[in-house]
């Protein structure tokens, strides 16, 4: 792949002993109307590897090669429920725009999930939000 987000980019971290920590995807917009965006995750971190900034530096990474790439605005779905990872996406300038119902269906139960956006370029997509 070229430098940067042609289309697809998965990142990884491993340990020390070459196991796979996490890791994060991004896949920007398919039409050349939507390549100003990108769709981001999922994010994965092992569990016994949470809270010690890997997911941070997954998403700093590839939001990063994102904007890098041309990239405007990041977008990203996340379950009401997992509010570690709403804070950590709060935390990275994320905002909730939206709300999905029944997004997934976890044993034949609907979950919801946040819509959150980013900009990468400074804009202001609060508007309307």
């Amino acid at each position: 792949m070229e430098r940067g987000l042609d289309v697809n980019l998965t990142l990884g971290v491993f340990d020390d002993a070459k196991r796979l920590v996490g890791f994060v995807s991004a896949r920007r917009g398919g039409p050349k109307r939507m390549q100003h965006m990108a769709d981001i995750g999922p994010l994965y971190v092992r569990a016994d590897a949470q809270r010690q900034g890997f997911g941070r530096a997954l998403m700093e990474a590839v939001l990063q090669h994102s904007a890098d790439a041309g990239v405007r605005q990041a977008e990203l779905c996340v379950d009401v429920e997992n509010t570690g990872a709403q804070a950590l996406y709060l935390a990275l300038g994320f905002h909730i725009f939206g709300r999905r119902p029944r997004s997934v269906l976890i044993n034949g139960i609907g979950r919801d999930d946040y819509l959150m956006i980013k900009a990468l370029d400074g804009a202001d997509l609060t508007r309307g939000a």
